[in-house]
């Protein structure tokens, strides 16, 4: 579980700057000259640094250490690197003398310091702002990874920061936390399901719907990607079964409430997998689901996107066939239907006609899908070649 808290936070670092995102909106003619267009702007970034040089200011001393990281990048050298590296702690070094809270600097120096010293400059930091959340972000993950005594203080750092935000964000900390309370098996451990609990409350999911009303309404938000993050997938179906089942489930029903329902559903097909244990034919009820909509009359290119998704062979073909279609000269996620359908034909062995839809997304240049047709048509071809 170590090893997934990690993957969620390992771009902790920002790749240009040791500013935070909000800061670095403030140099963008540092990155130009010291890094963008280098070599061609070499000159007019060394004329930034030896004017920036000759300023005591704090901004102008930021915006030097940040001009020396950025040439940092293009170093030819691992000499000029770490000279690099230690002119930038030393512009940060003075600023601190000036300023000792300066969370910039900071967070900037933390970047440069071993880590026992990284771990302290963090937690200064955070004394000094509770809500900087590359810092909550490093910090977590570091404790977290470390031992015992260590996880244990990332577990109350996160306890104490997710409730600072609000939205996303929220839930992005609280989920980390939640995962660090897991440990191997989310259902045996108390703190999490605890955790989990409180968190559907404060989402305002009520996980005791019983009433068509209530699943209705509830429907946009129990089946939104934080429900499901926190394995909130049994609540997106109940609410769906609620919806699609009310009364005798007629036709004109269902019609009326499909605009709610077909969001619902391709939300909860990718997260299908957490209710396969309690619910092994959920793939079945999925699927008798998507049919009962279909039966209500033309549907979208979004409908049968989704409603391929549980289906298989020449039915889930003629689903993507049908998207491809209905979604030519649309706005709406260009390319998606035939990109699916492409590799959908390719596994049944069909290349010839996958080739020619991959023809077709480079000529349209329908992106990102063209981009990855351009990859992929030469290996189709490839394999076409091998079944002569």
């Amino acid at each position: 579980m170590k090893t997934n808290i990690i993957l969620w936070l390992c771009g902790y670092l920002l790749s240009t700057s040791f500013v935070s995102a909000d800061a670095a909106k403030f140099y963008p003619q540092v990155k130009k000259l010291c890094m963008t267009d280098l070599p061609a702007s070499r000159s007019q970034c060394d004329a930034l640094i030896e004017d920036l040089q000759d300023k005591n200011d704090i901004p102008s001393m930021l915006r030097l250490a940040n001009a020396y990281v950025n040439l940092g990048f293009n170093a030819q050298d691992r000499a000029n690197s770490d000279l690099l590296n230690e002119k930038v702690v030393d512009v940060l070094n003075k600023v601190l003398i000036i300023d000792p809270q300066n969370l910039t600097a900071l967070y900037g120096r933390s970047t440069y310091a071993p880590k026992k010293e990284r771990l302290t400059l963090w937690r200064r930091i955070l004394l000094i702002n509770p809500k900087y959340e590359e810092v909550i972000q490093s910090l977590s993950t570091r404790l977290l990874a470390g031992n015992d005594s260590e996880y244990q203080e990332g577990i109350q750092l996160l306890r104490r920061s997710y409730p600072l935000f609000d939205g996303d964000r929220r839930w992005f900390f609280a989920a980390i936390l939640y995962d660090a309370l897991c440990g191997k098996n989310c259902e045996q451990e108390s703190e999490a399901v605890v955790l989990r609990q409180q968190i559907w409350r404060e989402m305002g999911i009520d996980v005791e719907q019983r009433t068509y009303e209530t699943a209705i309404v509830q429907l946009p938000l129990s089946c939104v990607y934080f429900v499901m993050r926190f394995d909130g997938a049994d609540i997106c179906l109940e609410s769906i079964l609620l919806v699609a089942n009310h009364g005798e489930a007629s036709s004109a029903r269902l019609k009326k409430d499909r605009a709610k329902l077909i969001p619902a559903l391709t939300r909860l097909i990718g997260h299908a997998h957490q209710l396969q244990q309690k619910r092994p034919d959920v793939q079945i009820e999925l699927r008798d689901l998507f049919e009962d909509i279909k039966q209500t009359g033309e549907q979208s290119a979004a409908f049968y996107l989704a409603y391929a998704h549980v289906l298989s062979g020449k039915r889930r073909i003629e689903a993507l066939q049908k998207a491809s279609r209905l979604s030519l000269g649309k706005a709406e996620k260009p390319g998606q239907a035939a990109a699916w359908l492409a590799q959908g034909l390719v596994d049944m062995g069909r290349y010839d006609e996958a080739i020619e839809i991959y023809r077709t997304l480079i000529k349209e240049g329908l992106s990102p899908y063209a981009d990855a047709a351009a990859i992929y048509l030469p290996r189709v071809q490839q394999q076409k070649d091998k079944q002569r």
